[in-house]
């Protein structure tokens, strides 16, 4: 049963829990993907808008050179240079408001949404337990059991969170993307396989070790709840024959593998992020320099320039939060194995 688990990808053992879900759940799920692409649109639009902001601010009778912008300000009366800064202000503010309550819902619901998950999938891992015949129960490893109904399901509840803001963060950056590309696809498609291959490098590099650590925390946190068990439950030994030390040990060593391999996932999972900001950065630094050597076209290349510098804060950081969740994911397999272990249990 073990090997039927470990050998398949993450996004499997993703697709097996999502068979388990109710029905109930599988159309929240998909309106929870509708809101994120409705979110991810009004943050994209909000950046389109940050272009002919800083035109409007620097050169405003270059602004209605942007067709999509001229047809819309025809559309609403809007024909001459000196009304329009208000308007484009008016839009930009709206929807930077509109895109930040939106993430805001997208974050808490999401969060919400894996609380959901993770009752349902708490209460039936216990339900069938409960109901395995007597048999089965006395070959039970008890400490497995109370492992997968405590803390196998938590680390199961945060696969299942990362995996939407996953799918939130991915749906972003491919708004982000389209909207750059209209402005100017060679500074995007250049940025794309910078920042891109910089964090499959990373990704490639950290998978392994992420994996084998998520499974020695999985098999750790039942050795921790075993020792414990064994601990109280020899209790009148362990006082006769002064024994609390040995345990003590014991606990404090399977502990301390536990923490020690948590911690250093954790590492893999954020360092990433200082070192792509860093690139970000230098990138910016070099397209400004690169841009000062040119003649006749400052203003518009500024424009282009902190467009790009403003898309970078949000494009980043949701770069970062894909790579966090997929690192996430990777680490908690070993936990949604013995989870999927308890779900395929009949009764």
């Amino acid at each position: 049963m073990n090997k039927k688990y470990t050998e398949k990808k993450t996004f499997s053992l993703l697709f097996k829990l999502w068979i388990n879900f109710s029905n109930k759940r599988k159309r929240q799920l998909i309106l929870l993907m509708i809101l994120n692409i409705i979110g991810s649109f009004s943050e994209s639009f909000s950046i389109a808008m940050t272009l002919p902001l800083i035109t409007a601010l620097i050169e405003p009778n270059k602004v209605l050179a942007i067709e999509w912008l001229r047809n819309l300000f025809l559309i609403i009366g809007l024909n001459t240079d000196d009304k329009i800064i208000t308007p484009i202000v008016i839009i930009f503010i709206s929807f930077s408001i509109i895109s930040t309550t939106l993430r805001l819902a997208i974050l808490w619901i999401n969060n919400y949404f894996a609380a959901l998950i993770g009752n349902d999938i708490s209460c039936l891992a216990y339900k069938k337990t409960l109901n395995q015949p007597y048999e089965k129960h006395i070959n039970f490893n008890s400490s497995q059991v109370i492992s997968a109904a405590t803390t196998y399901v938590d680390f199961t509840v945060r696969s299942i969170y990362n995996f939407l803001n996953l799918l939130s963060y991915s749906l972003f950056i491919i708004f982000i993307i389209i909207t750059l590309l209209f402005i100017n696809w060679r500074i995007t498609i250049f940025s794309l396989l910078l920042f891109g291959s910089a964090y499959l490098i990373i990704s490639f590099k950290s998978k392994l070790k992420l994996v084998n650590n998520g499974k020695i925390i999985a098999y750790m946190t039942k050795e921790r709840v075993k020792s414990i068990q064994e601990g109280l439950g020899s209790i009148r030994d362990m006082i006769l024959l002064n024994m609390q030390n040995t345990f003590e040990i014991k606990y404090a060593n399977f502990d301390l593998i536990y923490r020690k391999k948590l911690a250093f996932n954790k590492f893999l999972r954020f360092a990433p992020r200082y070192i792509i900001e860093n690139i970000g950065f230098i990138f910016i630094a070099v397209l400004a320099y690169i841009s000062s050597f040119k003649t006749g076209s400052n203003q518009n290349e500024l424009s282009i320039i902190g467009t790009f510098a403003l898309a970078a804060q949000k494009f980043l950081p949701s770069m970062q939060q894909c790579y966090n969740s997929i690192s996430a994911l990777r680490s908690n397999k070993g936990s949604i194995i013995e989870i999927l272990k308890i779900l395929d249990l009949k009764y």
